[in-house]
């Protein structure tokens, strides 16, 4: 477990960012879930930062409709030249999804029970201090439970804890 406690403008996105990239490259074809306090809190405030610095500082290409080729998509089914995570979401409106078939579900605090019975391989919470102890414990922290031995990189079956 990660845990980073931090003042407004320390990084903590950024870097949370940077940890998603390294653990998509990592673990191809991987299964990640991100919870937030909303929907609309991981969409406007949580993924610009991560995605801006993907494109800024990786280099990486978002696929849109004006630019179909690219490294990741936002909201949407993967383009067929992606790789397939090994287990597919039932829906893309709250994916992000690499070139190399990783994925990030974004889930809201206020529907936790949406993940229940997910299966993924690393999890992170924003703003992890207003997550209560007993939600975390009875719902989320069992769905990190990935594949049996699926990935050498030290990111596998983590969580990381910002706020």
């Amino acid at each position: 477990m990660v845990v980073w406690i931090g003042g407004s403008g320390t990084g903590k996105t950024t870097i949370a960012g940077v940890r998603n990239y390294l653990m998509a490259q990592q673990m191809p074809r991987s299964n990640g879930i991100m919870i937030g306090s909303t929907l609309t809190r991981l969409l406007t405030k949580e993924l610009p930062p991560r995605t801006e610095f993907w494109k800024k500082k990786l280099g990486l290409i978002e696929v849109t409709k004006q630019q179909p080729q690219g490294h990741f998509i936002v909201g949407q089914k993967p383009p067929k030249y992606f790789a397939m995570p090994d287990r597919k979401p039932e829906s893309w409106e709250t994916v992000v999804s690499f070139v190399n078939g990783s994925i990030i579900e974004l889930v809201s605090m206020r529907a936790i029970e949406n993940a229940r019975g997910g299966n993924y391989d690393w999890g992170e919470i924003t703003e992890g201090t207003t997550i209560r102890r007993d939600d975390f414990l009875r719902v989320l922290y069992p769905t990190v439970r990935g594949m049996a031995h699926r990935y050498k990189s030290h990111y596998y079956l983590s969580w990381c804890f910002t706020s």
